[in-house]
């Protein structure tokens, strides 16, 4: 089952040697590329970790009792939903097998209930597995991160960035001008008529361009794009980094209720910098 992933290199890797060794992780946190479909591969790992034919129909129809899986109520995974999980993976296992907890949006989890569950995800009782999954490693609580395994399930094709890319020349404008960039960006936006949807993926660019930047900081070879950024000027502070990214996340969706695009970069300007 595991050969099915296999384009997924970083994965294939670690998690194979893991089973084949018998040594897996109490807890994984997986950044998913957008071609996986989390529910089959919630199952299939649940699969690869339980090992026991005799369960698969259970764990296809999600009826083994062993897996619970736990989603945001409303904007978040709230700390009333870990305690419950604590209590019920506080008793013993009906069948002497590995229990296992989903989390699918880790991004959603915020202080409240991240907090309650640092202990439980640390030094679980019993033979537990935590499976966290997130579009986006760096939207995720660092408390959290930091105490699980963190596997890229992002393929390895690199996208070709260019000089002429609009996403790059607003990020470069971020980078060069910083607080004092809204001048610049609205500029670029009045010199550029694009369409509402052409600043969607623009936006989503931009993410990615953050991301890459980070890795080049951290020195990790996996990028999004085909790009060479060592005569970029950026900003090599990570976290400064992961704040720009999570602004421009925040508030992307705001394309959706007709904001006008230049107070759009207002709100994601101000979220970066705040005020004078």
């Amino acid at each position: 089952m595991i050969e099915d992933y296999k384009e997924y290199e970083q994965f294939y890797n670690i998690f194979s040697n893991g089973l084949k060794s018998d040594n897996l992780s109490h807890a994984y946190m997986f950044e998913l590329d957008d071609s996986i479909n989390i529910d089959q591969f919630e199952k299939d790992l649940c699969k690869m970790i339980l090992n026991d034919k005799d369960i698969t129909s259970q764990i296809d129809s999600n009826n083994y009792p062993n897996i619970k899986i736990l989603r945001p109520d409303g904007q978040f995974i709230k700390k009333e939903q870990i305690l419950s999980l604590q209590e019920d993976f506080g008793k013993e296992s009906f069948d002497n097998k590995k229990k296992i907890y989903i989390i699918e949006d880790a991004s959603k989890l915020n202080v409240s209930s991240a907090n309650t569950m640092l202990k439980f995800l640390e030094e679980p009782e019993g033979d537990i597995v935590a499976l966290l999954f997130t579009s986006n490693k760096y939207n995720v609580i660092n408390t959290i991160k930091s105490r699980c395994l963190n596997i890229s399930m992002k393929k390895s094709n690199l996208i070709d960035l260019t000089e002429d890319s609009y996403s790059l020349k607003l990020v470069s404008l971020i980078e060069k001008y910083k607080k004092n960039s809204l001048i610049y960006l609205y500029d670029f936006i009045s010199q550029n008529d694009l369409e509402r949807n052409e600043y969607k993926k623009i936006l989503d660019e931009m993410i990615l361009i953050y991301d890459d930047l980070i890795h080049v900081v951290k020195n990790i070879s996996n990028k999004c794009f085909n790009y060479n950024y060592d005569k970029f000027e950026y900003d090599n502070d990570i976290n400064m980094l992961i704040k720009k990214m999570k602004a421009i996340n925040n508030n992307k969706d705001y394309l959706k209720v007709n904001i006008n695009i230049k107070s759009l970069f207002d709100r994601i300007i101000y979220e970066i910098y705040g005020g004078d």
